[in-house]
């Protein structure tokens, strides 16, 4: 085998094989993550890819907190992402043109290009076009390619760098600044991998260097080159540090690092969000064992088939070879090198913690990400193990092949050939049938999931509008609602997102977007495979005073009425044995801007005798705890920016207790003497316990998930006079 160039027909079917990477990739992108992917992190790099067609490095906001996405840094009015934007700019042209999936299947096809020319190169050209045809069949490469994470991208970058450096000694001194540009960009997109990956090339440009100056010719062309790709990579390191120095001030402080300052390099005690652990030496050790027995045994090529091949390939091309390497860049350094990269890539990255988070439960391969896309921080190892795979198979036929023509005919050579196919295919296309099964079911059940959340937005189109999103899992817009994401600018489209933080942010928020429509996003059921969203309609109304009755269906004994706001709480509690059964009950609170009352329980008006809690709670009443003896106030002073809890407890023969619950959020305005409001308020209805979830949510315009039974109404109307 002689690595080089390759045959214009072995070029030609390279890029084929290229193309039909791509547009598998392409496809499954489109196909199988229509809403994107259980990792949060795309819409991240997506978002960021929309502020870079704006010319923006951060977003801006007089309310940050309601519009803070996943995995941004809050500094100040300043939210700006904890990735640098390498990946992003890949990633912009197709946000531009409004299909990014394009540029997914030009990554991979560029990835797929990338393998078999390093392979080529390394071996020769028939063994270059076979491990790109591996590549585009193995599922590490199908899974995490079709993802706007950073992994494929980069790896795009390093293995531009890798064939360059190699074309810098063979071809020319031209391909010296690409190799040192492209690793200088693998640096800007993700610092630690572009540094593992370039370990052992950086090995041998300095045994190069150390050779030139024990002949004293340094200065040679070869040296000179070398020098190039140093000044190259270095500069994508003061790219990296000027971008530091921007956006957090320091150029020694990494975006990541601002955003959790224990998430990073080495061990000791690490820390994400609300997660930590203490990454140890011997843990690192666990998660790479454990990372690499994935790899070989679920994520290669036909499953473990394809890791035995590239060990088989590594040991008679480069261990056993008996090649005299006395040229700076032999077929066999550059098999060499890629072992290196093997080595390094295996090694390297246990040192850092994220290895260990993407593995989920250690010993369990169907928890955490590395379920489902493969343990992705070691991506750099496909081009490694797809060009020793290759590398044995065609050793293997080589070897094989002139041994059966010796012994048998052309006809019972070309037997033995079908049989040999017959056998091959099944069982391999089997394997990968069972690798790829399981984890494109786990992909498409998110997908469903994610198609039942977008069903409102698909359903209805919006204008000018500003969306409220529910804080599901935190904090954050964009996780898990990546679709509901803004772009590049707060300002600009056709619906602005926001999250539903509170009263006093969520009435900042419209005050800051005075001619934007409201809507909130909701749902009822659980969480994230059994719910009904909805997006409704809001408005804000504005007076001096309003009234607001809710009338529940009772079936039963009136049991409690409580008021909540955040200073105080208003409640009555009654005892069954002197209530006849109701089919209805109201109650009316009066609300201005200095104050909220209860004014009505089931027709009659609020007293201000003293009621205390029974000494028992009422049979089937569950958490009674927050019900606390009291005064028997019925009135409370109005704070700025509240939310008003009407709840209602019903006890009903059977035994079931159904507690009724209406929100409204309420905000003052005493330099106008009026109070406004934020409409329809949030209903909830809890059987068998006083306070519930989204599973309690009541949505009458779209209402299954109650026996008729149950059923709540709220009105309201203004006051002219709010002492009257």
């Amino acid at each position: 085998m002689t690595g080089g160039p390759m045959r214009p027909r072995q070029q030609w079917l390279l890029i084929a094989i290229a193309i039909i990477g791509g547009v598998v990739v392409w496809m499954t992108a489109h196909d199988l993550f229509p809403y994107l992917s259980a990792n949060h992190d795309e819409a991240v790099y997506l978002q960021q890819a929309a502020m870079l067609l704006e010319g923006k490095l951060w977003l801006t906001s007089p309310v940050p907190g309601a519009f803070r996405p996943w995995f941004f840094v809050l500094d100040g009015p300043r939210l700006y992402p904890k990735y640098t934007p390498m990946t992003a700019l890949l990633f912009a042209p197709g946000v531009a043109i409004g299909h990014p999936r394009l540029v997914l299947g030009v990554i991979g096809a560029g990835i797929v290009w990338l393998i078999g020319s390093i392979t080529a190169e390394a071996f020769d050209g028939p063994t270059g076009v076979l491990a790109a045809a591996i590549t585009i069949v193995t599922p590490f490469f199908l899974f995490v390619s079709a993802t706007f994470l950073s992994y494929a991208p980069t790896t795009l970058l390093t293995l531009t760098f890798a064939l360059a450096y190699i074309r810098t000694f063979r071809r020319g001194a031209q391909y010296a600044p690409i190799a040192g540009v492209a690793i200088g960009l693998a640096f800007f997109s993700r610092p630690f991998t572009a540094v593992v990956f370039a370990v052992p090339f950086i090995c041998h440009a300095l045994l190069v260097i150390y050779r030139s100056l024990g002949r004293q010719n340094w200065r040679s062309s070869m040296g000179i080159r070398l020098v190039v790709v140093g000044i190259g990579g270095l500069s994508g390191v003061c790219l990296t540090l000027a971008y530091n120095a921007m956006v957090t001030q320091d150029p020694l402080t990494f975006p990541y690092a601002a955003f959790a300052p224990h998430d990073g390099l080495g061990f000791g005690r690490r820390q994400l969000l609300g997660y930590s652990i203490e990454y140890t030496p011997a843990l690192a050790l666990r998660v790479t064992v454990q990372s690499m027995l994935e790899l070989v045994t679920r994520w290669s090529a036909a499953g473990p088939i394809g890791a035995v091949l590239a060990a088989i390939g590594a040991y008679t091309t480069v261990l056993n070879g008996d090649e005299v390497d006395d040229q700076p860049l032999s077929d066999r350094t550059v098999q060499r090198l890629l072992l290196g990269v093997g080595g390094s890539v295996a090694v390297l990255e246990g040192y850092f913690w994220g290895v260990r988070n993407a593995l989920g439960a250690i010993g369990n391969p169907l928890e955490g990400f590395a379920a489902v896309f493969g343990p992705f921080y070691h991506f750099d190892l496909l081009v490694v193990l797809s060009a020793f795979c290759a590398a044995a198979i065609v050793w293997i036929t080589r070897t094989v092949r002139p041994r059966l023509r010796r012994s048998y005919t052309p006809v019972q050579y070309r037997v033995i050939g079908v049989i040999v196919l017959l056998v091959a295919t099944p069982v391999a296309g089997s394997i990968s049938h069972g690798q790829y099964e399981r984890v494109w079911a786990d992909h498409q059940n998110v997908t469903a999931d994610r198609a039942t959340l977008n069903e409102p937005f698909e359903r209805r189109s919006v204008a000018n509008a500003i969306v409220f999103m529910p804080p599901v899992q935190g904090p954050w817009l964009s996780h898990p609602f990546e679709s509901q994401r803004n772009g590049g600018s707060l300002t600009d489209g056709p619906a602005v997102f926001a999250q539903r933080r509170g009263p006093r942010m969520n009435f900042d928020v419209l005050d800051a977007y005075p001619n934007r429509h409201p809507y909130r996003y909701t749902f009822q059921g659980t969480w994230p495979s059994n719910v009904t969203p909805v997006l409704l309609e809001e408005s804000t109304h504005e007076g001096t005073g309003f009234r607001f009755r809710t009338r529940v269906q009772a079936q039963g004994h009136l049991s409690s009425v409580s008021v909540r706001l955040r200073q105080g709480h208003i409640y009555r509690t009654y005892s069954a044995e002197n209530q006849s059964l109701r089919e209805t009950i109201s109650s009316t609170i009066r609300v201005t801007n200095e104050s909220i009352e209860l004014v009505e329980i089931a027709g009659n008006t609020v007293s201000n005798e003293t009621q205390s809690q029974p000494d028992r709670p009422i049979s089937g009443a569950v958490g009674r705890a927050d019900f606390r003896p009291g005064t028997g106030q019925t009135a409370y002073p109005l704070p700025d920016g509240t939310r008003i809890v009407l709840s209602i407890g019903i006890e009903r023969p059977n035994g079931t207790h159904v507690t009724y619950h209406q929100w409204i959020d309420v905000d003052p305005q005493p330099d106008a003497d009026t109070v406004r409001f934020l409409w329809p308020g949030t209903q909830r209805i809890c059987i068998n316990e006083t306070t519930c979830n989204w599973n309690g949510t009541y949505l009458p315009q779209t209402e299954t998930a109650f026996p008729p039974t149950v059923d709540m109404n709220t009105t309201w109307e203004p006051i002219a006079d709010p002492g009257g």
